[in-house]
């Protein structure tokens, strides 16, 4: 699980899950959609009892689930700075795990 933030203000949360281990995987996902449904912001937006049930639904691996924040105080150029850094992030946990 990843997170990023600009200047101390979240900007997005991640989960990065590899496919080389069904549990480990399992293990993140729920610890991520646990933290997810925690946030008051989700809380108080959520339309059903379970919000982000679906992404248990994703079978392809590797995957990089992302939960941008879009905090207007963050810049967009920040806001694509991050997401940059996302992606780079990502390819290297994949290309060290052997899944890339």
């Amino acid at each position: 699980m990843l997170s990023f933030r600009v200047r101390g203000t979240p900007v997005s949360s991640a989960a990065l899950l590899s496919g080389l281990s069904h549990e480990a995987d399992s293990q993140v996902l729920k610890m991520f959609v646990e933290f997810l449904r925690g946030v008051s912001l989700v809380r108080a937006a959520a339309t059903s009892d379970l919000p982000f049930q679906n992404m248990f639904a994703i079978t392809e691996r590797p995957v990089m689930i992302v939960a941008p924040w879009g905090h207007t105080s963050v810049s967009e150029r920040d806001q694509d700075g991050v997401s940059e850094l996302e992606s780079h992030t990502a390819g290297a946990f994949f290309h060290r795990e052997g899944t890339a």
